[in-house]
């Protein structure tokens, strides 16, 4: 049958029926999640309708994360690029396939490209109160703290803690973690154990490194006893850390 419904769309596009005809090809495309035989059979379609092309964008858009699951990041990146150059049919698709363009330019190691797309997706998306938004942020303080822009990490990193519900995530220890990191790098050692502080207390299995750097600011402040005791509780309560 979408067989035939392709063939009538195109020898009669301006049909009385070509809407009908539509909405049923869309409900099929969707329903059945077969993406990759959905996208040939737009395809074949001369004169899609809007609801094609809406659908189309939502389709490449669902191909992007199939690959990116995959970690067929190159296949990931054109999926999406695809969905964004179509135009502005489906907007939750185009916007969210930024995010995931971005998601895929960081683990190619491609940070500015990351940076571009996930500023793209904050600026446009109108979902911002959902966890892949505050995400975006956490995302983006990583590929800056990843070009040593730590004045701009630290920047994102406050914004996603502002932002994270959970407060038993482990990226929200994480990006406590990087928080004092930056502040660490700027030599703003009373800030940075705040901030490891936090992190530890957290519970979370990054307490490891709070613990170890707040050992280290002790040193740089030359509290030696304090570096000695907080060395010796992590040695006790992380027995199996890496920086036992």
């Amino acid at each position: 049958s979408v067989t035939i419904f392709e063939d009538f769309l195109n020898d009669f596009p301006n049909s009385q029926y070509a809407d009908k005809v539509n909405d049923y090809l869309v409900e099929v495309y969707l329903t059945t999640k077969n993406y990759e035989a959905a996208l040939k059979s737009i395809n074949k379609i001369k004169h899609p309708s809007t609801k094609i092309l809406e659908a189309k964008q939502d389709i490449l858009f669902q191909l992007g994360t199939q690959a990116f699951a995959n970690v067929k990041l190159n296949d990931a990146v054109s999926l999406f690029s695809r969905a964004i150059q179509l135009g502005s049919y489906n907007m939750e698709a185009r916007n969210d396939a930024y995010f995931w363009r971005g998601e895929s330019y960081y683990r190619m190691g491609e940070y500015e490209n990351a940076i571009s797309d996930y500023r793209t997706y904050l600026n446009n998306t109108r979902q911002r109160n959902t966890d892949m938004y505050a995400l975006a942020y956490y995302n983006l303080g990583y590929s800056y703290f990843k070009l040593r822009d730590y004045s701009a990490a630290l920047n994102r990193f406050r914004q996603y803690v502002d932002l994270e519900s959970n407060q038993q995530a482990a990226s929200l220890a994480d990006a406590y973690n990087r928080i004092g990191d930056c502040h660490m790098q700027a030599r703003r050692f009373d800030e940075a154990k705040q901030y490891y502080t936090r992190a530890e207390n957290l519970g979370t299995p990054a307490g490891d490194y709070s613990y170890y750097q707040l050992a280290l600011v002790a040193g740089l402040q030359k509290n030696y006893d304090g570096k000695v005791a907080l060395l010796n509780q992590l040695a006790n309560k992380y027995p199996n850390s890496p920086y036992a």
